[in-house]
């Protein structure tokens, strides 16, 4: 039973790596529809979010059954439960993805004028940040951790920057104040994405 429970865990978190991976793909998918103007990737990652959905519902499904059957003890149960907390911030993750999505479509085909390049180096963090944290969860170490400490202080600050440049262009540029407050809650959502993220390196200090 315990090698059973053990293959079990292992694939459960597979499976969290693999919707971590869904998830960067949406964030840097938006992204890029936001640079671009594209509309259509945009709706991409608003498609894609009912998918991520599906298979965070089978993958918190999977670790309630390896609790009811297998009942765990210790570090195998707390593990489980880890993983489950891992997943509702992904989930959350998933959610501020699909805002940025949104917005790009509220945003609609206009002539940009806000620095859309700060915004892409906010999200190549992001997505660093949570290779690094999904990477220590997967192998149960904290090796990233001051890696990741950085990498958060960095978007911290890049985030800092964007919003007082939005706040400048709204000054100068009046006309371009809904754009602006469009993009300013963009930033919002990479701030929550990243925040999500350094909750779950929180879990992993927790687990060791």
């Amino acid at each position: 039973m315990r090698q059973q429970l053990k293959h079990q865990i292992d694939s459960i978190n597979q499976n969290i790596l693999r919707l971590g991976t869904m998830i960067e793909e949406s964030l840097w998918t938006a992204t890029q529809a936001l640079i671009d103007s594209d509309m259509r990737k945009a709706q991409s990652v608003l498609d894609n979010k009912e998918e991520m959905a599906s298979f965070k519902s089978d993958l918190i499904t999977k670790v309630l059954t390896s609790i009811a059957t297998e009942h765990p003890i210790a570090t195998d149960l707390q593990n489980l439960m880890s993983g489950i907390r891992v997943i509702f911030e992904l989930e959350r993750m998933a959610d501020y993805c699909g805002h940025m999505a949104t917005a790009v479509i509220e945003l609609g085909t206009e002539q940009r004028r806000y620095p859309s390049g700060s915004v892409r180096k906010i999200s190549e963090s992001c997505i660093l940040l949570l290779r690094q944290v999904l990477s220590d969860f997967l192998h149960k170490t904290d090796r990233n951790q001051q890696e990741a400490l950085r990498e958060s202080q960095k978007i911290k600050d890049l985030i800092g920057a964007l919003r007082y440049k939005l706040k400048q262009k709204m000054k100068e540029d009046p006309q371009y104040v809904d754009q602006c407050l469009t993009v300013y809650s963009m930033i919002s959502s990479l701030e929550g994405f990243g925040n999500r993220t350094v909750n779950i390196a929180s879990e992993i200090h927790i687990m060791r």
